[in-house]
């Protein structure tokens, strides 16, 4: 990657500082009247390294984990500044997006260096590996578990349309006049998270822009606002006793395409807001740590002592269409990982639970698509060209459509593993590998194979020249009849 010694020694103290942060613990202060908290005694040693690998003062990072600046809302920029203390949970959630943070711009940082390192400035090709976080169902399912579904409901959509729906759409467009598959559309699973303004997603931005947003506000406008979609139900419907104890306002059930999920929305609003309260986007901004200061410049300036607010789920769904549209303009090819039990051992198969997966998964409809469908096809011109340099010259002059006609049917190929359509000729699976070997055998199985389509070529036009004779003697007749019908009618008046 080309990285100096300085420059990979500033990345491990940021991943240092990361996991440092994340061992400092709060309590409540029982000095403090106003219900704040402070740092754990504990965790004084965690506070002073982190401080140290951030290059801040640790009473500066202490004070802004614990308490957050405010100014009065009607004075402007000459309000009075105070001091607001937070209690635990706030000084939990201020220290995990401040580490957040960090991890989040470091990774750009590296993937940019990466990039830089690559020596081509440009390309048309290139092989692009994309490995996702597969359906995740728990216990205890949170704002994470409901992005990564989420992401794998967009996934399934793009392999249904690519693998099933694209696929049949070109069958009839070719007119091979297969039957049709039926599958399961997720279509409007993903309506219900992102739809505009009743979407699962806009209605969590719209609470947490409130000036005391509250779970319970959000979870009750998700039913309000969806009371009659399918695929969108209370916890109390759910299969497993725990969350059918959860209060209809303290989560939301949501029929994905791999089974049905229940979410607990307690810390919905917290986990979708990335941003860094006025405080602790000061301190890193102003270290001593060139590195750190370089990893968050150019971020929105907190202004007016009020909290921004950064909509994770709108960052998500931007780099999530982002990826998509990537995908869409790629020819992709899919591996499907299926888990083969519960219990997460090995030498330890579950029909059952597997059979579910590729129900849910739409593999089902996929391996019936491939028993009745064509999977390999080519286009005339391709095949046209790709043997052509193996023929005569007189064979070389055909028409791509009836060369490769005059070669099938040269070949006695079962007629049931290959179907012309209007521009390509298409194989049932394995066909293909069949009929490429037999093209590139050896110098005299080819000569027998030129002899045959010479042969199929001339009788065809046999029997061209035939039914174009019985054509013209027909026509001949009916006139002629036609011709001796009319004088007797002429006559008889």
């Amino acid at each position: 990657m080309g990285l100096s010694e300085k420059e990979r020694f500033s990345i491990y103290a940021v991943v240092a500082a990361v996991l440092h942060l994340g061992n400092i613990a709060f309590e409540d202060n029982p000095d403090d009247s106003k219900g704040g908290c402070r740092i754990s005694p504990v965790s004084e040693s965690a506070l002073m390294v982190s401080a140290s690998l951030m290059g801040v003062d640790r009473e500066e990072l202490r004070q802004s984990l614990i308490s957050r600046i405010m100014q009065t809302s009607k004075g402007g920029m000459k309000g009075t500044v105070i001091m607001v203390p937070l209690k635990v949970y706030e000084a939990n959630n201020a220290r995990d997006a401040l580490a957040k943070a960090m991890y989040s711009r470091l990774f750009d940082y590296i993937v940019h260096r990466i990039n830089q390192s690559i020596p081509s400035t440009s390309s048309c090709y290139y092989i692009g590996v994309l490995d996702i976080a597969g359906f995740e169902y728990f216990t205890v399912n949170s704002f994470e578990q409901f992005c990564i579904n989420y992401c794998n409901e967009k996934l399934q959509q793009f392999f249904n349309e690519r693998i099933l729906n694209e696929e049949q759409i070109l069958y009839e467009k070719e007119g091979l006049g297969v039957k049709r598959i039926s599958y399961v559309d997720n279509h409007d699973c993903i309506d219900l998270i992102e739809r505009k303004g009743t979407g699962i997603f806009d209605l969590l931005n719209e609470e947490s822009k409130l000036p005391k947003p509250s779970h319970n506000h959000f979870t009750t406008a998700v039913h309000s606002n969806n009371s009659s979609h399918f695929r969108l139900d209370l916890p109390r419907k759910s299969k497993l006793r725990d969350h059918r104890e959860i209060r209809d306002d303290e989560g939301f059930l949501i029929r994905h395409f791999a089974g049905a999920v229940c979410y607990q929305t307690a810390q919905f609003i917290e986990k979708n807001n990335d941003a860094l309260h006025a405080s602790l986007e000061g301190i890193v901004q102003e270290s001593k740590n060139p590195f750190i200061c370089k990893l968050f410049v150019g971020d929105v300036q907190a202004t007016r002592g009020k909290l921004s607010f950064i909509s994770v789920g709108s960052k998500f769904q931007k780099q999530l269409q982002e990826l998509m549209d990537k995908l869409s303009g790629t020819g992709t090819n899919f591996i499907r990982c299926i888990k083969p039990n519960l219990k997460m051992v090995d030498h330890f198969f579950e029909g059952g639970q597997i059979l579910s997966q590729l129900q849910c998964s739409g593999m089902t409809s996929v391996l019936e698509l491939m028993q009745q469908g064509f999977p390999s096809r080519a286009l005339f011109a391709d095949l046209y060209n790709m043997y052509k340099k193996y023929l005569p010259s007189e064979l070389a002059r055909l028409d791509p459509r009836l060369f490769c006609k005059a070669l099938f049917r040269a070949l006695g190929l079962n007629e049931n593993d290959f179907k012309f359509g209007l521009t390509k000729v298409f194989f049932r699976p394995g066909k293909f590998a069949e009929f490429d070997q037999i093209m590139k055998s050896d110098p005299d199985n080819l000569a027998e194979l030129i002899r045959r389509v010479r042969t199929f070529l001339l009788r065809a036009r046999w029997k061209k020249a035939q039914w174009c004779a019985l054509s013209v003697i027909k026509r001949k007749f009916l006139i002629t009849n036609h011709k001796f019908t009319h004088l007797n009618i002429v006559f008889f008046f």
